[in-house]
């Protein structure tokens, strides 16, 4: 596909400055790779320095970015989204299975499928699964008996989705990731052995999931762990049994929530923030990498640290801590200035008792 670079712009959602609007665009690549015939972006400002040897066709970028001699720009309110939008009409189509039940797959009799719905080798779909229409089901996908998936969802290979759960519309659903399996749940006997409880709740997800590789959402326990509209969730994330997760939250690789936690809407959980159990996390939260959170959170708030506190506090303890070899050389100084101070204290009160003697 070759787009010209006024289109380009258009796309975007951005005015062109400085480029030639016919220029011939043939793809996207990095601010340092990026060719004549590319486009690029800057988000990070760290990446600035590599403007002045740009040679793309133009940038997209903010109406901040100071002009750079011979580069044209893209200036775009959400230079982010803008990015998105063209890299969207670049992207090479992935080679999805084509409708209709591959010959090595397994489906149930009473498993009911949408039009064009697509079911790839070696996938299994149980007793009274409903796959709504232009759903796609790929290699080695076990849908469990009774699940519902709403149409235009993807499950790419090796998705594990456990029986009775509720998928939404237009899920997506990355290689590895298990949703529905048992919450962590057991009861010690007087001797200590513990005993499984049985986990007879399920998932629910809304429309416009997305759950990366080899993420793991647990069942409740009773009732369902619900996923609202619209969240995202990176690869490795693990989801306790009765969760709630509002609207457009988004959470990055490796983050554990605990069960039984109601986390709001358009929260962001970055990498590896670990959520005790049955806490209240309030809409447009933002909390910080390696986080351990131990405390309800309220509405539009950014903690961060571990223990997690507001950003403010945060930042003041971590300043302090990061002093800390120099603290303890000048405490040491102190102390040897007040021993040094006390013997001749000591030395002066000898003498004194001495004359008076």
């Amino acid at each position: 596909m070759v787009l010209s670079l006024g289109l380009v712009a258009e796309i975007a959602g951005g005015r062109l400055e400085r480029g030639d609007p016919a220029t011939p665009v043939a793809g996207m690549n990095t601010i340092a790779e990026a060719g004549p015939d590319e486009v690029t972006f800057l988000v990070n400002s760290r990446y600035k320095k590599f403007l002045p040897e740009c040679r793309a066709a133009a940038v997209i970028t903010d109406e901040k970015t100071r002009p750079v001699e011979g580069l044209a720009f893209i200036r775009c309110p959400n230079p982010y989204l803008g990015y998105t939008r063209i890299v969207e009409r670049f992207a090479p189509a992935i080679p999805y299975p084509p409708p209709g039940v591959h010959a090595a797959a397994w489906v149930d009799p009473t498993a009911e499928l949408g039009t064009d719905v697509a079911v790839g080798p070696h996938a299994t779909i149980g007793k009274d699964v409903r796959l709504g229409d232009g759903t796609i089901v790929m290699s080695g996908v076990h849908i469990g008996e009774g699940t519902v998936i709403g149409p235009g969802s993807i499950l790419y290979p090796n998705v594990v989705i456990r029986e009775h759960c509720e998928l939404g519309a237009r899920n997506i659903i990355c290689p590895g990731a298990v949703i529905g399996s048992d919450g962590f749940g057991y009861a010690p006997d007087e001797e200590g052995r513990f005993h499984k409880i049985p986990q007879i709740g399920n998932v629910v997800t809304g429309d416009d999931v997305e759950i990366g590789c080899n993420a793991c959402i647990d069942r409740g326990a009773l009732g369902p762990t619900r996923i609202a509209r619209g969240v995202k969730i990176d690869n490795l994330v693990q989801i306790a049994h009765n969760v709630t997760i509002g609207e457009d939250t988004a959470m990055a690789a490796q983050v554990g929530i605990s069960g039984s936690c109601a986390i709001g809407g358009r929260v962001q959980l970055a990498g590896q923030v670990g959520i005790a159990g049955h806490l209240r996390i309030g809409d447009r939260v933002v909390i910080g990498a390696q986080s351990g959170v131990s405390h309800d959170i309220p509405a539009g708030e950014r903690w961060f640290g571990y223990p997690a506190r507001p950003n403010r506090r945060a930042a003041r303890i971590e300043a302090v801590v990061s002093s800390l070899p120099e603290m303890r050389r000048e405490h040491r100084a102190l102390l040897r200035r007040v021993e040094e101070l006390e013997r001749r204290i000591a030395e002066l009160g000898d003498r004194d008792d001495n004359r008076g003697g």
